[in-house]
């Protein structure tokens, strides 16, 4: 799919990145973390400007994320502070999938709420793309009802859903919802097997998946990253794109999806070219699993 280039191109992007703001908690060490927090680290690093739209708690690890988050080049004054405990994952490195995380309940994160002071100033920033997923909108009906919120007041922004599934965080009402709200619906395999039984009541190919996503949904763009494999992207408009993974020596996996959704969607804002946007996914994503930490 080859578009031309807005004219404004070269300009930095605004992106809203709603979702958690948590700690990732190693044995001895700690990352700031949260999918929406880490696509938008990468966004800032790839010379966007992300908005992030979250809560954390009046304590140490919340000061601490607000400073790391400010000196990242986030922009963090949609950010409230309550008096529930910042949130964390306790990571379990020996373990795979979801079993490697532990998601305490009742994180500051949970009680995010959009005030209508809060979406007239986003309004106003007239945002170019929003980034949401489904743990946050799961975990808490205020962060759900936010995320309604912001994306309705942003019809002409892209809208990317990375799907994030995480130790049955989900159901079907909010997986549906958020497709319904998206341009670009962004998965892994593993995703496109549990979503497809959950939507469709089979387990599917990615190709015949993505037909039916477009059958029910208005999205435009399905994409599923495959591993070592590369990534995969199908269009509405029956373009099907793929790009081979970037060989790399992987140390830790956490945030590579992540990465990978902050350069595909940075790519794609500035050439509507799916082609492009799989290899900036694929090659940010490729650097962040070269290294500890989501970013």
């Amino acid at each position: 799919m080859r578009n031309p280039a807005p004219q404004e191109a070269n300009f930095m992007k605004t992106v809203v990145c709603i979702g958690e703001i948590l700690w990732d908690i190693y044995p001895g060490r700690r990352y700031l973390g949260g999918a929406p927090l880490n696509a938008a680290v990468h966004l800032a690093k790839l010379g966007e400007k992300p908005y992030m739209i979250s809560a954390v708690g009046r304590d140490e690890l919340g000061r601490s994320a607000l400073d790391q988050l400010g000196q990242l080049g986030v922009d963090t004054r949609f950010v409230a502070s309550n008096d529930r405990p910042t949130g964390t994952a306790v990571v379990h490195p020996e373990l795979e999938g979801d079993e490697r995380f532990d998601l305490p309940e009742n994180a500051a994160y949970d009680l995010t709420e959009l005030s209508e002071a809060d979406l007239a100033a986003l309004t106003r920033l007239s945002p170019d793309a929003a980034v949401f997923g489904s743990l946050a909108q799961k975990r808490s009906k205020s962060m759900a009802e936010s995320v309604g919120r912001l994306l309705a007041a942003m019809p002409n922004a892209e809208k990317l859903f990375d799907v994030n599934l995480r130790k049955q965080l989900y159901d079907e009402d909010i997986v549906a919802a958020s497709i319904e709200r998206c341009g670009i619906f962004k998965l892994n395999e593993d995703e496109v097997d549990t979503i497809s039984l959950l939507l469709f009541d089979e387990v599917m190919p990615a190709d015949r998946f993505a037909r039916f996503v477009f059958s029910d949904f208005p999205c435009h763009t399905v994409v599923v990253t495959r591993g070592g494999r590369g990534a995969v992207a199908y269009g509405r408009d029956d373009e099907t794109v793929c790009a081979d993974a970037v060989p790399v020596a992987v140390v830790d996996t956490v945030g590579a999806g992540d990465a990978f959704s902050a350069g595909y969607l940075s790519a794609w804002l500035r050439t509507r070219d799916r082609s492009a946007a799989l290899r900036a996914g694929n090659e940010n994503g490729a650097r962040t699993a070269a290294h500890a930490g989501a970013f």
